[in-house]
């Protein structure tokens, strides 16, 4: 059953429904974090500041809406208007309840109140994500220009679920890894060249995943002289395993003498206590707290490094 197939009293009721459960989150949140704290820092807050804030906020859920406007297939005929009201229930929830869920939710409601369907709105939750990790790589890349790191920050490189091949072989991998089981010999193989049909469409159709199948590790790794651990979980089914490996081999052929290779299991893509690692499942992990394990291993590592240097 979908919202559009409701009454209005229903639709009322579920959204007045929603809001309800938004405001406990809320009041929950305020209660964990401490109403007097709360309270005593809104008080000395600069009400100036405030509304800079909140305009930025409101100029952020904008330029999103419009983003998504523009990511959205041309058959999906939405006004932007009604983008905007999609992106802005999607940043209540995101800010309400956990990451995963509250991406399930914007997508949910882009493909029922905003038309778009359930395979456009996945889509355009995909790339909003390239996108927003080019632009945080982008932003790090003129952060380093406009202010040099530290010379202390240059002594140590740490490759945290690192591919060791191209981007495009990687999605390939993915998608292979994707199908069913079951699919064997020529049936396997038409399936996986039409998955890689798909890619070569969608690439040709978004920068952002054209930039990041042409990426490649593999090729700067050998000239890396400083420290260099290579972490990976041993049940990461988005980048195999197998890579941290290539990547260790690659740097020692370099001349680095420094490499550290550490392997962790249990442990997924996400670096998240995962005995399982698919990625389907990582909306039900009990806990989607880094691994101890992992910042264990990464601060044991740098205290020694650095050390040594």
């Amino acid at each position: 059953m979908s919202l559009a197939s409701l009454s209005p009293r229903a639709r009322r009721a579920v959204a007045l429904s929603a809001w309800l459960v938004a405001t406990l989150l809320v009041a929950l949140a305020l209660r964990a974090v401490g109403w007097r704290e709360t309270l005593d820092a809104a008080s000395r807050a600069s009400l100036p500041w405030l509304a800079v804030a909140s305009a930025c906020h409101l100029g952020v859920v904008a330029l999103w809406a419009w983003q998504t406007w523009l990511l959205l297939p041309a058959a999906v005929r939405a006004r932007f208007g009604r983008v905007f009201e999609v992106q802005a229930i999607t940043a209540t929830a995101q800010n309400t309840i956990p990451a995963f869920l509250g991406q399930a939710t914007g997508v949910a409601v882009l493909a029922e109140r905003g038309g778009a369907g359930t395979a456009a709105a996945l889509s355009v939750l995909a790339q909003h994500s390239l996108i927003e990790a080019l632009a945080k790589l982008a932003t790090l890349a003129v952060a380093a220009q406009v202010a040099p790191l530290p010379a202390w920050m240059r002594r140590a490189v740490a490759l945290l679920a690192a591919p060791a091949v191209p981007g495009r072989r990687l999605l390939e991998w993915q998608a292979s890894a994707g199908l069913p089981r079951e699919l064997a010999g020529a049936r396997r193989d038409s399936a996986d060249a039409a998955q890689r049909r798909a890619l070569d469409a969608l690439r040709a159709q978004n920068t952002a995943l054209r930039w990041f199948a042409a990426d490649e590790l593999g090729p700067l790794a050998p000239r890396v002289r400083a420290p260099a651990l290579v972490l990976h979980g041993a049940t990461d089914r988005q980048v195999p395993v197998a890579h941290a490996d290539t990547l260790a081999a690659t740097l020692r052929a370099g001349g680095n003498r420094a490499v550290a290779l550490r392997v962790l299991a249990g442990v997924d893509h996400l670096l998240l206590d995962d005995p399982v690692g698919a990625p389907a499942g990582y909306a039900s992990l009990p806990s989607r707290a880094v691994s101890p394990r992992v910042l264990g291993a990464l601060a044991d590592w740098l205290a020694a490094a650095l050390r040594a240097r």
